[in-house]
Parts: structure tokens; C-alpha cells; sequence
């Protein structure tokens, strides 16, 4: 028996929402909105209107076009946060042609992998990132490289000059429909190499349409690009949400760009991992300084009252007139000063501590901890209609189906997924489709979870092995392990770990036969800083220990086929990998920090390296 729930409102579908390609629903909101500002930077730097944004769109599809980019070809951006994305992306696709983004944290090793894999010809990159992407060896695979602000290659002004006889603009994306790809979203390579996920124009717009009818925003509302455009939620979020929407869309240069900019943009959607709700807090926090007390009064009567109406019953006249009185006098004032008047928040990516989420529910922000997949346009639940329940991501979004792979009502098992803004497969993988795609259209997630009575989703765990750093990272540990050991034969095994820490660190055990000394030592750390090297930024081994134990199969360590037991490993050196995750500030001083490592060293138990 398998617990399931299904939508229970109907999916909203008027204006652009209602179109049948991401192009068509451009074009309704260009021409609707066509003096309103659709691209900007912080302080109007940068300012684009919508009629301007059609017009670049136009000339870049044109230039590309001469560059013989074509209906269904693949195009690469490796872009730093910058109003360029937008152009070039959205041209593409009015070629019907696939553009995707790349990670700029990759390094040029991913980088090349992910353009062989996804067939493209041509990329587009910038001055920041052109050594990086030269340094991929794609030179024989490209047509072109396109840089958009200059340094060597053709640039974004000269794409534009670029005409091609008898092309037809608007033709050419009249012609895309609901069932052409808009889009490719590698994964994270969880479980061997990333694969590309490939979403249509009609998967991006449903997914769109059953977001809208559960968040009901505002036409015409601002949101914040502050995140890398390979992951698919500032994508959805900001760069699709704005050509159905009308969303004026600030680029910033990273998540405390994005805090700085908050009361300036005072953004109507906000997505971020809860690092950066951790910085927003305490940006909310610094305006109130003179008046804490007042604030932390006020936030406990919204707190309690809040804790009243989750239990379903209700609030106590005199509590409710005293909610009513802060919420007037204290905390609506701060929400305005903060830019967060209007705001939806939305955090996922990694577990989100109950206490942030309270704070902002509070605070009266609309707020909650979402959950979604790459695989199904990224969202899959969180209504935000819904009443708060801690420990859950809420309720599926309209137009999804959550069922939970489980003979007993209500207990946990795999988190099963059907809807119509499915992907449409993995390029390149079928069977890797297959697997995750059974034969009645139900998405396999790989993560554990369990169903309340009345809908509510909570999740428990996931069934493959990932790391989620507090930054909403997603890797492999298993793709760093292999990375990391066929840098030097010294290392027997490795044990990367990191899943809910700020960084990764390493636990590494001897090859038999492996003299345990200084010379050891310093060929395996300069084995770690080469396998970082490879690795993406976030991906990247911080500190190691070298262990003096043996690790056999079969045992507490290693499976029978040698695969690490990674849980039972972090368990057995919880202590250790405490002790490498101990902050400089933590101990009188960093010599002291170092003598404490050396006695575990004198002892036997671990020889500890920083990785430089």
C-alpha cells in the first residue's frame, strides 16, 4: 500500500502563463510592459526596458543564426552573474535552439566534459572566465567562442552587428513549441558523472502555472539573480519567472550582494539556501539595534500566537489584539524597512534550522522550507496557503503527486513524484532514464520521506549517498573519492564527508606497504591540493587526516565489494572530524589548535593535514 496526495486547486493558466513557449510568453510581456525596466543591476548601473531586451534578443538571435546556430543545437554559457545572461539565453532559445549554463566554480577539466557531453558548438563566457574556459580544451569541439564584454573572440556588440540573408526572426520562434527543449540542468553527479536533464518549453510553463496558482504573485513584482543560472531555481525563479510574470530582474554578484541589495529591490520572490536567510536575519537585526528589546518582544507575542494557530486552535482574544499591536506598531515597519514587505521566501537546499524559519514567519514575512528537483522544474512542495507545520516542507504544489513507496500508511520510504512539468528524460542516458522514470510516469527521487494524514511531506533522509553543505551545495563524495585517489597510490581508501558542514574534509587510510612518514605525508597532501585542482570550489577537500587504521572488507568500514560505510565511519571518528571542523577562534590559538592535533598524532590515532 502506497501513501500518495494530489493537487487540490486548479492550475492557474491567463496571459503569458497561457502561451505554448517560453518565447511566445517573452513576447506577450515584452509587448505589455515594453517602457518597464525587465533587467537591471544594483543602483540602475545597468538598465534594460523590455522593449529593448526584444530588440538585443532579436539582433543576437540574428548574429547567431550567422554563426550557424540552428533549431535544436546546443549552446554553452559560462557566465558570470550579468544582465548578458538574460540576452543571450532567451535569443537562443528563439532559435530553438537548447542553451544550458555551466557552473563558473567548475573546473576547466567539468568544463569541457559538460560541453563534449552536451554537443555544443559555440559558448558564450566573459573576460573573467575565458582563461578558464580556454583552459577546458574545447577548441576543437567549438565553432565559436563569444565573449561579452571584450578580451579576445567576437564580442556581444559584434554579435549583434552580425546579419545572415533571409532570416526570419519571428518565424524562427513562432515555430518553437511546448514539446522543443528550452533548456539542459546537469545534476550534481551523485551518482557517477552529472547528467543533463532535459526540460521543454511546456514542462517549464506548467511548472509555472501550478507555482502561480499556490504563491499568487504579483504581474509586474522584482526578484534577485544572485545565484549561479545551471541551478534550475534561480533559472525558474528569476530568468523564466520574468518573461511569464513581467519580474524586473536585479543581477547581483553573489548572496551578500543580494542581502545588500534587499531594500532597494524589495524583492516580491526570494529563494536562498538558509546560510543566506542566516544573513538576512541579521541584516534585519542591524536595523533594530537601538530598539532590540521592543523588537524580541514583539517577535515573541507573534511567535507564540504563530505556535497557537499551527496546533489548529485558536488564538486567545488578548493575545490576538496584542499581535495585532506589534505586528502594526513594530514589525511591519521593520519588513518595510528591511525590503521584505512583500516578499515570499523560500528556503531549501539544505535542512533549514526551525528557529530561522520561525523568526521570519514572525517577523510576518510568507516563508517556508520548500523542497524540489531539478527533474520536475524544481518546485514540488510548499504552499504557502497553507498553515506552517515545523518539520515538514508543507504540501504538494498544484498540479503534483506525491506518493510515498511504502507498504504502512505513514511510514518513511522513497519519495515517489508524478506530474506534467516532468523532465523530459537525461540527454545522452536512457538508461539512466529509465531508472528514474518508471512506466506510470512516476519519478524515483532517491530521497526518503514520509506522508502525514493530512498531506504534509517531511523529509527523513536520502536513499543514495549526496552531500548538501549549509550553502545548498549538492555533490558526490563518491565522485571527489575517486578524483582524490587517482592522484596517488599512497591513499588505501578515502572517506569524504561534509553533508550539513560548511566545507568537506577528507579521512584517508594507507595503501599496505605505505611507510607512515613526513615524506608520506606531504605527497598525499600534494595529492589532495591536485585533485582539488579538478574539483568544482565547492566540492574541494579543506583538511585531511592521514589514518594509521586498516580498513578491511567486510569490516566496520568497507562493504564486502570495498564501498565505504560512510555513516559508520563518521560515527566511529565523529571526534576527529569535529576536531577538523574546529574554527581558529575556538581555541586560545592556532598553536594550540596544532599541539592538540600533534598529541593525536603522538597517539596513533590520525596524522592531520591542512590542504593548502
Amino acid at each position: 500500500m502506497s501513501a500518495s496526495t494530489t493537487a487540490r486547486h486548479p492550475v492557474a493558466a491567463a496571459g503569458a502563463l497561457a502561451a505554448a513557449s517560453l518565447c511566445e510568453a517573452f513576447h506577450i510581456t515584452a509587448a505589455s510592459r515594453a517602457e518597464e525596466i525587465a533587467i537591471r543591476t544594483p543602483g540602475d548601473r545597468t538598465t534594460v526596458t523590455w522593449g529593448e531586451y526584444a530588440e538585443r534578443v532579436r539582433h543576437i538571435a540574428e548574429g547567431m543564426h550567422a554563426l550557424g546556430v540552428r533549431r535544436g543545437d546546443t549552446v554553452a554559457l559560462l557566465l558570470t552573474k550579468m544582465p548578458e545572461f538574460h540576452l543571450v539565453d532567451t535569443a537562443a532559445m528563439h532559435l530553438g535552439a537548447v542553451p544550458f549554463s555551466i557552473y563558473d566554480v567548475y573546473a576547466p577539466e567539468q568544463i569541457g566534459a559538460q560541453i563534449a557531453d552536451s554537443g555544443a558548438r559555440i559558448a558564450v563566457t566573459d573576460t573573467r572566465l575565458a582563461a578558464t574556459l580556454a583552459g577546458a580544451g574545447v577548441e576543437r569541439a567549438l565553432d565559436h567562442v563569444v565573449v561579452v564584454d571584450g578580451g579576445d573572440g567576437l564580442t556581444l556588440p559584434e554579435l549583434e552587428q552580425l546579419r545572415s540573408p533571409g532570416f526570419d526572426g519571428e518565424a524562427a520562434w513562432r515555430a518553437v513549441g511546448p514539446d522543443d527543449l528550452a533548456t539542459l540542468i546537469y545534476t550534481s553527479g551523485t551518482t557517477g558523472a552529472p547528467k543533463a536533464i532535459e526540460l521543454t518549453h511546456g514542462a517549464l510553463l506548467r511548472g509555472w502555472r501550478g507555482l502561480q496558482t499556490a504563491w499568487q504573485l504579483e504581474p509586474g513584482g522584482r526578484v534577485i539573480s544572485y545565484g549561479s543560472s545551471a541551478h534550475i531555481s534561480d533559472r525558474c525563479s528569476t530568468h523564466y519567472g520574468s518573461m511569464v510574470l513581467g519580474f524586473t530582474v536585479t543581477c547581483a554578484a553573489g548572496a551578500p550582494a543580494a542581502v545588500s541589495a534587499l531594500a532597494e529591490v524589495r524583492p516580491s520572490l526570494l529563494f536562498a539556501v538558509p546560510p543566506t536567510w542566516a544573513a538576512v536575519r541579521a541584516a534585519v537585526e542591524s536595523l533594530v539595534v537601538d530598539e532590540r528589546d521592543a523588537f524580541d518582544q514583539a517577535l515573541e507575542v507573534a511567535g507564540r500566537a504563530l505556535a497557537i494557530e499551527q496546533r489548529g486552535a485558536d488564538v486567545p482574544a488578548d493575545l490576538r489584539a496584542a499581535w495585532a499591536r506589534v505586528e502594526a506598531d513594530v514589525l511591519a515597519p521593520v519588513r518595510e524597512a528591511a525590503g521584505l514587505a512583500s516578499t515570499l521566501g523560500l528556503v531549501g537546499g539544505a535542512p533549514c534550522p526551525a528557529d530561522l524559519i520561525m523568526f521570519f514567519r514572525a517577523l510576518g514575512v510568507r516563508f517556508g522550507e520548500m523542497y524540489g528537483m531539478s527533474e520536475v522544474v524544481s518546485h514540488i512542495a510548499f504552499d504557502p496557503r497553507d498553515p506552517l507545520r515545523t518539520g515538514t516542507v508543507g504540501r504538494p504544489l498544484p498540479g503534483v503527486e506525491v506518493r510515498i513507496h511504502t507498504t504502512v500508511p505513514g511510514a518513511v520510504g522513497e519519495i515517489l513524484v508524478r506530474c506534467d512539468s516532468m523532465m523530459r528524460g537525461y540527454r545522452n542516458r536512457p538508461d539512466a532514464t529509465a531508472e528514474a522514470l518508471d512506466a506510470d510516469g512516476w519519478l524515483h527521487t532517491g530521497d526518503l520521506g514520509a506522508l502525514d494524514a493530512e498531506g504534509y511531506l517531511r523529509l527523513t533522509g536520502r536513499k543514495k549517498e549526496i552531500i548538501i553543505n549549509t550553502a545548498g551545495h549538492n555533490m558526490s563524495p563518491a565522485a571527489i573519492e575517486t578524483t582524490l585517489q587517482a592522484e596517488t597510490p599512497l591513499v588505501a581508501h578515502a572517506c569524504v564527508l561534509g553533508d550539513g558542514r560548511p566545507y568537506n574534509v577528507a579521512l584517508l587510510t594507507l595503501a599496505p606497504g605505505t611507510i607512515d612518514d613526513a615524506a608520506t605525508r606531504r605527497e598525499i597532501a600534494d595529492a589532495v591540493t591536485r585533485a582539488n585542482a579538478r574539483l568544482a570550489e565547492p566540492e574541494r577537500i579543506v583538511c585531511h587526516a592521514v589514518l594509521v587504521d586498516v580498513w578491511r572488507p567486510g569490516g566496520a568500514e568497507l562493504t564486502p565489494t570495498m564501498k565505504v560505510r560512510r555513516h559508520a565511519v563518521s560515527t566511529r571518528y565523529r571526534d576527529l572530524v569535529d576536531t577538523l571542523y574546529t574554527p581558529p577562534g575556538a581555541v586560545e590559538d592556532a598553536s594550540s589548535l596544532t599541539l592538540q592535533r600533534d598529541d593525536q598524532r603522538r597517539a596513533g590515532q590520525v596524522g592531520f593535514e591542512p590542504t593548502t
